[in-house]
Order: C-alpha cells, then structure tokens, then sequence
C-alpha cells in the first residue's frame, strides 16, 4: 500500500503546473558578459524551516562555465 501511495505523489508531481510560465520570459542582452556571483546565500524549505540547506553559499560561474547543485 505504500509503494501505490508513493505512486499517487510521484504522478502529482509531475502534473503540477509551474507558478512561472517557463515559455514566458525576458530575453538576455548578447553583450552581457561576465561572471554570476552569489553571496552569501541561505536556504531552507518552506516546510522544514528547521533545517538549513545552505548556509553562507559563495558561488562564483564564469561565462563557459556549467555548474549543477545537487
């Protein structure tokens, strides 16, 4: 019973619909350059305010650079 529940959440998820419309956007300047900094950057979830993911996250990606947080 709990793998069919386990189920039911996985397809809910997958049918929710984004709050911002991932077709709709601000196009980027091409002559943009340069790196994408973060600072000092704190996260925890909505419901688990407890618990921090991250604490005092300093990031810096360089144009060419790809970088993935998981």
């Amino acid at each position: 019973m709990r793998g069919i529940g386990a189920g039911v959440r996985i397809f809910d998820l997958l049918e929710r619909k984004p709050l911002i419309d991932p077709e709709v956007g601000v196009p980027i300047d091409s002559a943009r350059r340069g790196p994408i900094r973060f600072e000092n950057v704190m996260f925890q979830y909505p419901s688990r305010k407890e618990v921090t993911v991250l604490k005092d996250l300093n990031l810096e990606i360089n144009p060419g650079e790809s970088v993935a947080l998981v």
